[in-house]
């Protein structure tokens, strides 16, 4: 395959299983009652983090399957993948504005820096289990 249209793939593949990951676990948490039911996270510190760390964890797993796709051009991709969840999220800060408040503008800020370290990581994670089958 092209690289350009495999990378092309991989990103897609890898920022869909972000969204879909994110969605389940936001789903899921509302189910449990850890979230509001309204969907509100931002209206304590609690659900906040645990949302945060949920992104995470969906940013890494998005990343390692986007690599899955990538093969040899895994480290391409997961910068790819993660400038492109650093520009949606940044751009969901500014279209959110006036919504944020000086107690939860850590958690905008906080998954618009964290996209490419994360990504990163999925990507070193690829790496290893890759070295380690050959």
């Amino acid at each position: 395959m092209i690289p350009p249209v495999r990378i092309a793939i991989a990103v897609f593949v890898g920022l869909g299983v972000i969204m879909l990951l994110t969605k389940l676990a936001d789903v899921g948490m509302m189910a449990a009652g850890v979230y509001p039911s309204d969907g509100n996270i931002l209206v304590s510190t609690g659900p906040a983090v645990i949302a945060a760390l949920n992104r995470a964890i969906s940013s890494v797993v998005g990343a390692f399957v986007a690599s899955l796709v990538a093969r040899e051009f895994a480290t391409r991709t997961v910068m790819i993948l993660g400038g492109v969840v650093t520009f949606l999220n940044v751009s969901s800060v500014f279209v959110n504005w006036n919504s944020w408040t000086a107690a939860n503008v850590w958690y905008p800020i906080s998954l618009s820096l964290l996209p490419i370290p994360l990504c990163l990581i999925g990507g070193k994670i690829y790496g290893r289990t890759i070295s380690v089958k050959t």
